[in-house]
């Protein structure tokens, strides 16, 4: 119970990004059209309504949990005919759960990214601005200093109405001297998302090794099971 709750909460967050980047407002990616249904009022509107109800569902697991623990709380250490009682939210818990799952792994395979405005969007809110910092770490400057130099430049390229990383190494150089060429390896978002290439990091290597460990770890299991 307490795993399933565990899987719920996670199914419940992952279908809530789903809401939010399937909505107008950020458009980044596009479901099969099974998993929508039209609004009551509004004619043009859909609504995600399958990965809603799959968020909503799992609350249905915390509170089967809940009620198994308030269920066991006095009860001593054997079996008691209160235990029959346990059934129906183990039962009803695990045969939502693995409903939700399958429906889920159909709605995940309809999924095509907005790729372009994903893209576009990298160009708001001078989201390279702590690799800035970094980079000014990696040039001796302690971070608190780096984070203040930063701050400088990110008021500057605001009321040019630019990013940072639009900047010109002139324009950046007279903020601190120690920036430097190399810098252009820090801040374009590409540059950003590819630093990151520790364990779970957003490399695009990591990104694939996690991926082939996933489909590994998956088959092993389907393999026991």
């Amino acid at each position: 119970m307490s795993s399933i709750s565990i899987l719920g909460i996670h199914l419940s967050r992952f279908n809530e990004e789903i809401v939010l980047w399937s909505s107008p407002q950020f458009n980044y990616i596009k479901l099969g059209e099974q998993f929508f249904t039209g609004s009551s009022i509004m004619p043009q509107k859909k609504n995600p309504d399958v990965a809603e109800l799959i968020r909503g569902g799992t609350a249905r697991y915390i509170g089967n949990l809940s009620g198994i623990l308030s269920l066991l709380k006095n009860l001593p250490l054997s079996y008691n005919r209160d235990m029959q009682e346990d059934k129906r939210f183990v039962f009803d818990s695990l045969d939502h759960c693995l409903k939700s799952l399958e429906i889920f792994s159909s709605l995940v395979d309809s999924i095509v990214a907005n790729t372009k405005k994903m893209r576009e969007d990298c160009n708001l809110g001078q989201i390279t601005a702590t690799e800035l910092a970094d980079y000014l770490v990696t040039k001796n400057i302690p971070f608190r200093r780096a984070h203040n130099i930063v701050a400088k430049i990110v008021s500057y390229a605001e009321k040019e109405n630019r990013q940072i990383f639009e900047l010109s190494l002139k324009e950046l150089k007279k903020k601190s001297k120690s920036i430097e060429d190399d810098v252009k390896n820090y801040l374009s978002p590409e540059s950003a998302v590819k630093a990151k290439s520790s364990i779970g990091g957003t490399a695009p290597n990591q990104v694939s090794f996690q991926i082939k460990r996933a489909k590994k770890l998956l088959k092993s299991r389907k393999g026991n099971g």
